[in-house]
């Protein structure tokens, strides 16, 4: 079976703003976190596809169950974000929710937010590298 790819889209117009959590993390480890934003994105953007491509993971059929692969539009935006610091050893936990479209429905010509999988990782000061932290949760919005 083919690889069922997503794409990153920019929020639409119609999503929420985006919220942003930080948690005792000192603002110059911030920036540099955001200075590797897209080395970030691209292992959000593998976790998002490795989930949607584990078949124990997804549906094909409403009455199946949650999420149906087969409503996904092949678009996902970031919407909210979490930082968190650790100590003993210091490192950061991340969250990135990504809303993932559904395919408009009924008389609806827009496609809308479906499914929600927030991503975790974790990434260590000074190597600046960052990698999937846990499971990724699932959520219907």
């Amino acid at each position: 079976m083919a690889k069922f790819r997503m794409t990153r889209i920019e929020p639409p117009a119609w999503a929420t703003q985006p919220a942003l959590h930080i948690g005792d993390v000192a603002v110059s480890d911030y920036a540099s976190i955001q200075r590797r934003r897209e080395q970030l994105l691209r292992v959000v953007h593998q976790a998002v596809e490795d989930y949607l491509n584990d078949p124990q993971l997804y549906f094909t059929d409403d009455n199946e169950g949650f999420p149906n692969r087969e409503r996904l539009t092949g678009q996902y935006y970031v919407a909210d974000e979490s930082y968190t610091a650790h100590e003993d050893p210091a490192w950061f936990q991340i969250g990135v929710m990504c809303r993932c479209l559904e395919r408009p429905r009924g008389r609806s010509k827009q496609a809308g937010d479906y499914l929600g999988l927030e991503v975790w990782l974790k990434c260590v000061p000074g190597r600046w590298s960052f990698s999937v932290f846990r499971n990724t949760d699932s959520s219907s919005i």
